[in-house]
């Protein structure tokens, strides 16, 4: 479950890169939110469509990284700033093979949704934003 706690903020590219003055949603249980988001290269995009599930980046070995959406403007500008085009998936966590595990990243201190032992099926992406700039 997740309690919404909403402070004005506004939207760009329909709601998933948010602008500076962000929304603040705090998890209250470690329960798995229905929907998390993962952002993923052009290529590896477009190779996972010949496939069952998404091709991956080397950063994802040791565990698949996830965001809440409030967290992607955040993910975007640290990890895919210079980067000419790549894909937001909003993924749906209900039948993810895995563990789902609530925590910070190694030497960080905010919380993100990794899933261990777990592969993403593409039937799992509900929806797909390639952003170029």
């Amino acid at each position: 479950m997740l309690l919404l706690s909403l402070l004005l903020y506004s939207t760009a590219l329909n709601g998933l890169i948010e602008t500076p003055a962000q929304a603040q949603i705090e998890r209250i249980e470690e329960s798995t939110p229905q929907y998390l988001y993962k952002v993923l290269s052009i290529e590896d995009w477009l190779a996972s469509q010949e496939d069952n599930h998404l091709h991956l980046s080397t950063a994802d070995d040791d565990f698949i990284h996830f965001s809440m959406k409030d967290q992607v403007s955040r993910i975007v500008r640290k990890y895919w700033a210079d980067v000419p085009e790549f894909v937001i998936l909003k993924i749906s966590t209900k039948n993810l093979p895995g563990n789902f595990v609530f925590e910070a990243n190694p030497g960080g201190s905010s919380k993100y949704d990794h899933l261990y032992d777990g592969e993403i099926p593409i039937e799992a992406v509900e929806e797909a934003e390639i952003l170029t700039r």
